[in-house]
């Protein structure tokens, strides 16, 4: 029951043994990739996989100017509940079973597109020496299959004045861990318009108990003899922003109504201090010791070298006295006015498993993250450099005539074939 081989039928009887759409680069790569700088539009940054929990990326910049010094993943954390010992003490702090080092290869087409650039990676963790894992990381630029943004200017009449749009378009840096049963997918997008967005997504195989009938209580039967274990997911991100500068501030922004008379006179531009707006995809409420950050949705401290981590591979084994206390990270109550600052993201979600869980977890619905938008950053959207925009305008009523303005080629070309499939898998010491 738990095999991916294919069965049953859809009801539509739309073909499902051919290939769907496909991601291609009809006109090349535009992306630049030189060990591990990359750049793409106005951004650029460096990056690597940390054995102990994963993707880091360092130097974070749009358009020059440095956005974060360092933006991390810190920790995954999953919590069960149960009726029984084993699942009502399964406790599992990630970076304590090496989920930076569980980077295996991924497959073309299917955990990245077949055109991605494809990174190896090598970790020294639990080994004699290096260990290569093929194709752990891969790089690729994804069209969103939504306008970044657009606009048809109705003349109210059956008409228009004009349309425009601007593609959607991303550039994403993947990579995966397998931490025994479960698969997290870890993607940072970095759109035109200055917005960076880090999400995970998770899949693999539930952690389950015994069905018992009094399990029902903590989860649900999802076959014959086994009970899918309720459980929460928490991820810790670390963000050591530096925007414009490294003197930088926090606050929170409160909207009320206000009962005011229309003055019906025109206003200056107003003008505001330049800076970034965090926004996050979920909220989680658990409450356990063994794990201090799950109770900071957001949580910003000022930059100690000593706190360059959230969590360690010693957490697992001794969460009661940790290695790394980040409830002293916040305890200090220092001053965040004009300060390096480190902005501390906490994002989960709680998982009832289900009979769809089988055979495995989809990622639709499972998957959370943040954005970091600017906010008074630019003057205007820096998407405006793109070149991916259309404007039409009608030259007569009808409309039979328009003018098209792009620049780009009007005919992006036919999407160049893949090679055939192939996948290795194995990952070794050199």
């Amino acid at each position: 029951f738990s095999s991916y081989v294919p069965r049953g039928r859809f009801a539509t009887g739309t073909p499902t043994d051919v290939h769907g759409a496909k991601v291609c680069e009809p006109q090349g790569r535009r992306y630049r990739l030189r060990g591990n700088r990359l750049e793409y539009g106005g951004w650029s940054l460096a990056f690597r996989l940390r054995s102990s929990a994963g993707l880091q990326l360092f130097d974070v910049r749009f358009n020059g100017e440095r956005v974060a010094y360092e933006l991390s993943v810190q920790e995954a954390a999953a919590f069960y509940g149960g009726h029984s010992p084993a699942g009502m003490q399964t406790k599992f702090l990630d970076a304590a079973w090496g989920m930076g080092s569980v980077t295996y290869e991924l497959a073309r087409g299917i955990d990245c597109p077949e055109v991605a650039t494809y990174v190896d990676v090598h970790h020294l963790y639990d080994a004699d020496g290096p260990v290569r894992f093929p194709r752990a990381l891969c790089v690729f630029e994804l069209p969103t299959g939504v306008p970044l943004r657009r606009h048809f200017d109705s003349d109210f009449h059956g008409g228009y004045q004009f349309y425009a749009g601007l593609e959607g378009q991303a550039l994403v840096l993947r990579t995966t861990s397998t931490v025994y049963n479960y698969d997290y997918i870890w993607d940072v997008l970095l759109y035109p318009n200055g917005v960076l967005e880090a999400k995970v997504h998770a899949t693999g195989f539930i952690h389950a108990t015994f069905y018992m009938p009094q399990g029902r209580r903590y989860g649900s039967r999802v076959h014959a003899h086994v009970l899918g274990n309720l459980h929460t997911h928490l991820v810790h991100y670390k963000v050591d922003v530096d925007i414009a500068g490294t003197r930088n501030s926090f606050e929170t922004v409160e909207l009320h109504l206000e009962n005011i008379s229309n003055p019906w006179s025109p206003g200056e531009r107003v003008g505001e201090g330049r800076g970034t707006m965090g926004r996050s995809g979920t909220r989680c409420s658990w409450a356990l010791t063994q794990c201090p950050f799950h109770r900071y949705h957001l949580a910003v401290t000022r930059h100690h070298e000593n706190e360059a981590t959230s969590s360690s591979i010693y957490s697992q084994n001794d969460p009661w006295e940790p290695v790394v206390d980040f409830e002293g990270f916040v305890r200090d109550d220092e001053s965040i006015e004009d300060q390096d600052l480190v902005a501390w993201v906490t994002v989960g979600f709680l998982h009832i498993p289900h009979a769809e869980d089988i055979p495995n977890t989809a990622t639709p619905g499972n998957a959370v993250g943040f954005f970091l938008r600017p906010f008074n950053f630019f003057d205007e959207d820096p998407s405006v450099a793109s070149r991916s925009a259309v404007i039409v305008r009608p030259l007569d009523a009808s409309a039979s005539r328009v003018q098209i303005q792009r620049w780009t080629p009007a005919s992006p070309g036919p999407c160049v074939s893949p090679g055939p499939f192939t996948y290795n898998g194995t990952y070794w010491q050199e």
